[in-house]
């Protein structure tokens, strides 16, 4: 595991502050550095703090062109449309892109240290200048932000052509505090070429049919799961969850994905809320910690709750048998 924290004197890291900037200029010049591109390829890892390293390899093209290649999953934006195919499963299907499409996509922490590619400014609150430290011979420059709401912490790496190499996301969730690890492999300007951006299925790959996609659609906005609640005479699973949070992970793996999960979708309409993209529905709603799973009738009224993830018997305990 990498050490990720440099020790420094205190007197050289206000020389250095003083030298260079502050933190604000720091991300200022990365997002310039992003934005200012036409195109861009990288390659990193991202993990949890003493977990397992998922790959990724990243290009953007502007306007309006993307490609997110991880260990699992492929996803491609041509533009007109976007294909996200599973390699686990050989499986795949197109959406319409937009510009929604696009931004939801970047609202994940894994890849959303690239938005500002597409204009996306980084907002924070309080930044702090760390100094400087060396990895694989390269200079890098520590700036820590507090992002809006209190509640995430971003520690960048900056090398001295603005961009940053290394990042470390600290998330508090409830009383705990989970870790997050970016790792930059290479990161080149202008390295895109038209032939990343068209989706070629594999050999062994198939189409999910329209009533496969039926059975397993998440809804991510509250008013239109519940007019398909009300159409379809169905209630609403809500599930409260962010992107950086560990057990929601093994609970999107264990159950979500699974056919036993998604015969369910003859009783439920599935409704995904990102806490981190809807604060709003989160406070309405009183969640604290993720995951929070709700059972919704179809006015939006909570008949059942529970918050955490006890494994998939202890999930089924929870859905199965509500009327």
């Amino acid at each position: 595991m990498k050490k990720w924290l440099l020790g420094v004197p205190a007197a050289a890291i206000v020389a250095f502050a003083v030298a260079q900037g502050s933190g604000t200029q720091y991300i200022q010049s990365f997002v310039k550095a992003l934005s200012s591109a036409d195109s861009i390829v990288a390659e990193y890892t991202y993990q949890p703090l003493n977990g397992a390293r998922t790959n990724y390899t990243v290009a953007f093209a502007k306007p309006n062109k993307l490609r997110i290649d991880s260990d699992f999953q492929l996803i491609v934006a041509d533009g007109t449309k976007v294909t996200y195919y599973d390699k686990r499963a050989k499986t795949y299907y197109s959406d319409e892109q937009s510009n929604a499409s696009i931004a939801q996509l970047l609202s994940d922490d894994k890849v959303g240290i690239w938005a500002p590619f597409f204009g996306k400014n980084i907002e924070t609150g309080a930044t702090k200048v760390l100094g400087a430290r060396k990895s694989r011979g390269v200079t890098l420059t520590g700036v820590e932000a507090q992002m809006p709401g209190g509640a995430k912490t971003v520690t960048f790496y900056f090398s001295e052509d603005g961009l940053a190499r290394q990042a470390e996301f600290a998330f508090k969730n409830g009383a705990n505090v989970e870790r997050y690890l970016f790792d930059s492999k290479s990161i080149q300007i202008g390295a895109a070429t038209e032939a990343l951006f068209a989706f070629r299925a594999p050999q062994d790959a198939r189409e999910l049919s329209a009533e496969e996609r039926m059975s397993d659609k998440w809804f991510t906005n509250l008013e239109e799961a519940k007019k398909a609640a009300k159409a379809s005479n169905r209630l609403i699973f809500t599930d409260f969850f962010a992107t950086w949070c560990g057990p929601c992970k093994a609970l999107e793996a264990e159950v979500f994905t699974t056919d036993r999960f998604k015969a369910l979708s003859k009783k439920f309409v599935f409704l995904k809320i990102d806490v981190d993209l809807q604060p709003d529905v989160m406070k309405a709603y009183g969640v604290t910690a993720m995951p929070t799973q709700m059972i919704l009738n179809a006015d939006g009224g909570v008949l059942k709750k529970t918050v955490g993830y006890g494994g998939p018997e202890a999930f089924y305990s929870f859905i199965e048998g509500v009327e």
